[in-house]
């Protein structure tokens, strides 16, 4: 910049002054900055700066990549506290659409494992053919070690609302989130869109006696509401496999 002119001073918020004078790395700050009332989209900001961090490694971030690093780093903490958590006590089924994105969410009684679809309609902004395509990435107790490349940062903003609403309510369970882009939404906005797509769904619950008629009703809204058969995603799931094939110390457990 040639000319650089300051019309006034910026007013920062004491908590966020001091991370940023502090030599503490960025995942401690935004962990400190979180508990303090300073949401994700304020954080996500801050980070792409460079203000937090070790000072010899403060550097700019994009955009994109520090809404991803905020989501990731966030439902991490998160998690620590989820895995502690006491399950969930009957299958719960979550349903709800933000701006072209639908959300079907899935939840287990069972510990933490989380396996995402994403099906692209046809003429929706990531398919512009005219068959769906979808891309899926899953991950386990432990989490994952590599990058969710096959749904890049919708994986970890979808992740990062769910695991926001088990840690609010105290509980664990094994999540299967289905989400459907339709053609309503013809340009990507980012994925600010998933995570309040997902936070909507989090809102409307429906519980269920058993997994089977969970899943059950999952096939007939594909059938009703898009014409399509949700066996085709159910039968690929890992996760629903595991739940169908593995056996739980619980399972062994003679019930009165």
């Amino acid at each position: 910049m040639k000319n650089v002119e300051i019309t006034g001073n910026l007013k920062v918020d004491k908590k966020v002054d001091k991370v940023m004078n502090d030599d503490i790395k960025a995942s401690d700050a935004m962990e400190y900055l979180y508990k303090n009332e300073i949401d994700e989209y304020a954080l996500s900001k801050i980070l792409s700066v460079g203000a937090l961090g070790l000072a010899k490694n403060k550097k700019l971030v994009p955009t994109r990549w520090s809404i991803t690093a905020t989501d990731d780093t966030l439902g991490k903490q998160f998690l620590k506290n989820v895995r502690n958590y006491l399950w969930i006590e009957n299958p719960e089924l979550f349903y709800g659409e933000f701006m072209g994105n639908q959300y079907i969410l899935l939840m287990f009684p069972s510990v933490w494992s989380y396996e995402l679809f994403e099906l692209y309609l046809p003429h929706s902004s990531w398919n512009p053919g005219q068959e769906i395509k979808a891309s899926t990435d899953i991950e386990g107790y432990s989490g994952r070690k590599e990058y969710a490349f096959d749904t890049a940062g919708g994986y970890y903003a979808s992740r990062f609302a769910v695991l926001q609403y088990l840690n609010s309510i105290k509980k664990q369970a094994s999540v299967i989130a289905i989400r459907i882009e339709t053609p309503s939404y013809w340009a990507a906005l980012g994925v600010w869109v998933v995570r309040e797509s997902v936070k909507k769904a989090l809102k409307r619950s429906m519980k269920f006696t058993s997994k089977e008629e969970m899943v059950e009703s999952v096939r007939k809204i594909g059938k009703i509401k898009y014409n399509f058969d949700f066996s085709n995603i159910l039968d690929r799931s890992k996760l629903l496999r595991e739940k169908k094939e593995q056996k739980s110390l619980f399972d062994f457990v003679k019930k009165d």
